[in-house]
């Protein structure tokens, strides 16, 4: 199942709003639905003689809070399956460097030995047969360096592209999220702007 890569995903489930949102699904109602949030919510969106209700209705703060708990559910997806070397690292560079520095020699033949079994086009698993066979019988010299990217870069490609229904469910609940939660600012943006046209062309 083709979806966004737990990179892309990162962009928006690692953010700030995000991370948040996972309160959501278990405390919003008891949040937006309290009798004294909403008045103050309809106060605080009362401008001229046009009041919050006539502009946004309670079906509005509804779609809002089902568009907050989706993206929230979606959080909690993501938070839940995306891979190490996606979340806690910037980015792919960042991450190679960082095993780099680190490389074991044990542990780097251990993760090119895994990657062997995996399905891999022809050439590049053509590639990681040779690294193994150079670290099996001792002669890579200054080539270690060279496995160690190789392999990480390789490791980091796969772990990105792991559970890939995780990936679509993420990605449809992301997306269907922020769409609902959009959906009362453009009901109110079009009725404020049919206000406006409409007292323009009283004039």
């Amino acid at each position: 199942m083709k979806s966004f890569t737990w990179s892309q995903l990162k962009r928006v489930g690692s953010s700030y709003p995000s991370k948040i949102s996972i309160l959501i699904p278990f405390l919003g109602h008891f949040l937006l639905f309290q009798e004294q949030i909403l008045n103050f919510i309809m106060k605080s969106y009362s401008f001229n003689e046009i009041s919050f209700m006539n502009n946004v209705s309670q079906g509005s703060i509804f779609i809002f809070y089902y568009g907050l708990f989706i993206f929230g559910v979606g959080s909690i997806v993501y938070h839940f399956f995306a891979p190490t070397a996606v979340s806690v690292y910037a980015d792919k560079n960042h991450f190679i460097d960082n095993a780099v520095d680190k490389i074991v020699m044990g542990n780097l033949f251990a993760d090119l030995n895994n990657i062997q079994n995996i399905k891999l086009d022809p050439e590049t698993k053509k590639q990681a047969k040779f690294y193994c066979n150079a670290l099996t019988s001792g002669i890579m010299g200054d080539k270690t360096k060279d496995a160690a990217i190789f392999t990480y870069s390789l490791y980091f490609d796969i772990e990105n592209k792991k559970h890939a229904v995780a990936r679509f469910i993420v990605a449809f609940f992301f997306g269907s999220g922020l769409f609902l939660i959009s959906v009362p600012s453009l009901i109110l943006f079009g009725r404020v702007s049919s206000k406006l046209v409409h007292i323009v062309g009283l004039h």
